[in-house]
């Protein structure tokens, strides 16, 4: 059967928005590397930014909201946290492309196994970068414990979901059975996977349409992934023959049709196999495989059909269509007297 395939993109495929959010990340900061140079570097007559502020705008800045163990969380400590967490996005972004460019580069690995690597060596350096970055705030680690409970029924409550998806994904990163450049198949969705992120999966389908599906719907429910084993694909074309007609001459022209497109694999060969008597046509069906016509199986298929349309007129052979005979009965007219 003919299937619905979409474009595929590069890995580092992104949106808009993606690239809206790393271009205000790189804007903040550079504009906070400008104002510590500055600071440190610029003339000895120019004041701080504490130092401009009135003794009731410091007062405000330092003003404890409340402590968290030794720690005491005031404006100033909110706002250096803020920067140092998009410092930390950044360089665990970094990390992931930089490892993954080298992976691959070097040929240690496919694609889809060096993005699954570079992905959980990013959510780890983001989680030991944070741990330091607390540890260097002078917050105690094992506060954390008491928040423990309060964390599992937050968790049990309102982020079950989003627990879910998580480990979701780092167990479809680790599995392997859904990989960034699959083609799967889940419910009506027909797609390649572009992306595997920490809550949801990136499906690429026609028109570059993109679905975002929750890791934990990869995970848990059957899907079909057409490229698991490898990139070459088996389509099947069914195609209708008169009675009349030599089905011999109508095999060599299917064969002939398929063998003639550039993405058609010669091997394994493509083979016609005889599936049906139907109403009004003996039934053919033609089996090709291919590779790089997976990607593009609309074009394929339809490049295909008409090639096929083209043998046959070519050599005088009719498609079918559906007939029905007739037959009416009735009384015939009265004799006249």
């Amino acid at each position: 059967m003919g299937r619905e395939a979409a474009r595929f993109p590069s890995a580092s495929h992104r949106g808009p928005a993606n690239s809206g959010v790393a271009r205000a990340f790189f804007l903040a900061f550079l504009a906070l590397g400008i104002l510590i140079a500055w600071r440190f570097y610029g003339p000895l007559t120019v004041p701080s930014f504490v130092e401009l502020l009135d003794d009731d705008a410091k007062r405000l800045w330092r003003y404890p909201y409340f402590e968290f163990g030794r720690l005491a969380v005031t404006p100033s400590f909110l706002t250096k946290s803020l920067f140092f967490l998009l410092f930390l996005a950044i360089v665990s972004r970094g990390v992931r492309r930089s490892l993954q460019k080298r992976l691959e580069a070097h040929g240690a690995m496919d694609r889809s196994k060096a993005y699954a690597v570079a992905q959980v060596a990013s959510y780890l350096v983001f989680f030991f970068g944070l741990m330091a970055g607390v540890e260097a705030a002078g917050l105690d680690l094992s506060t954390f414990a008491v928040f423990g409970g309060a964390i599992g029924i937050g968790i049990g409550f309102g982020l079950q979901s989003i627990a879910n998806n998580f480990i979701s994904g780092l167990v479809l990163l680790a599995d392997g059975a859904v990989k960034v450049g699959d083609r799967i198949e889940i419910g009506n969705l027909i797609g390649n996977v572009i992306r595997i992120g920490p809550r949801a999966t990136w499906v690429e389908t026609n028109g570059s349409r993109v679905v975002v599906v929750p890791n934990s719907e990869l995970a848990s429910k059957a899907l079909t992934n057409w490229t698991a084993n490898e990139r070459r694909v088996r389509f099947s074309l069914l195609v209708g023959v008169p009675y009349e007609s030599d089905l011999h001459t109508a095999i060599e022209l299917l064969l002939k049709a398929a063998n003639r497109h550039p993405q058609t694999l010669a091997k394994p060969p493509a083979e016609v196999v005889c599936t049906d008597f139907a109403a009004s046509s003996v039934t053919l069906e033609l089996r090709v495989w291919t590779d790089s016509g997976v990607q593009k199986a609309t074009n394929y298929l339809g490049d295909l059909r008409l090639a096929i349309f083209d043998e046959f007129r070519s050599a005088g052979l009719d498609f079918p269509y559906p007939h029905v005979d007739v037959t009416v009965r009735g009384e015939s007219p009265d004799k006249p007297a």
